[in-house]
């Protein structure tokens, strides 16, 4: 009785353990595109929708096997440019940083919020999971190069701002000009599409007109409008 029961666990441990691996691959199948490791997944998921699977349970073990090699290989495959991704954003935004007087200020807070990006991405166990922190790493980046970094500028200079003298300035004085503010921009919001496909000249006058115009709303004037890649 003993070694039936001891059956019926091992056979359930193993129904249940290509479950998950299953679920694993189903969370990411939109972004998998190489054939082995769907076809691996398929077979194990042809076992688990089966209404008596009893006779094949002994499979999933090895199926199970073959599909994470596959899978583990693929995964590491994605998981490089994801991390590069996430380096260039924190890249972009330490760049757009240097030189402000508020840089040693906000730097820590870049530097911890894009690497709690890059450790997700690390612990991360399936693609769109993995694909997602590159995608807020991303959208991290525009927000603080279009929103944050003007508010943080003007937060400071308003702070750091020098108090007007009381006496009134004698005819011939000069007064100093400010230097005009600079608007930083993400490259994302005039050229929003990840590529361009170009066939002939027309298409290069196509997108050459959408990001002059995208540069034209953006562009205020007596400001200096700063495109960062």
């Amino acid at each position: 009785m003993q070694d039936i029961r001891t059956f019926f666990e091992r056979q359930k441990k193993f129904f249940d353990e290509a479950s998950r691996i299953y679920k694993v691959y189903e969370n990411s199948a939109a972004y998998i595109a190489d054939e082995e490791v769907r076809t691996a997944a398929e077979k194990i998921h042809e076992i688990l929708v089966m209404p008596k699977p009893y006779g094949r349970i002994k499979e999933l073990p090895e199926l199970c096997d073959a599909f994470s090699t596959k899978y583990v290989d693929y995964f590491d495959g994605e998981a490089a440019p994801v991390k590069s991704a996430i380096s260039y954003a924190l890249k972009a935004v330490l760049e757009a940083l240097k030189g402000k007087p508020f840089e040693a200020e906000i730097k820590d807070y870049i530097i911890r919020s894009f690497s709690d990006y890059q450790n997700r991405a690390d612990d991360a166990q399936d693609i769109a999971s993995l694909r997602s922190y590159k995608d807020q790493a991303e959208a991290m980046k525009t927000r603080i190069l279009t929103y944050e970094l003007p508010k943080w500028e003007a937060d400071w200079n308003r702070r750091h701002a020098p108090q007007k003298p009381e006496s009134t300035p004698t005819p011939g004085s000069k007064f100093v000009v400010s230097s005009k503010k600079v608007h930083t921009i993400s490259s994302h919001v005039v050229i929003p599409e990840y590529s361009w496909n170009i066939e002939n000249e027309a298409d290069i006058d196509r997108y050459l007109a959408k990001l002059r115009k995208n540069l034209k709303d953006q562009f205020k004037q007596g400001e200096t409008l700063k495109v960062q890649f």
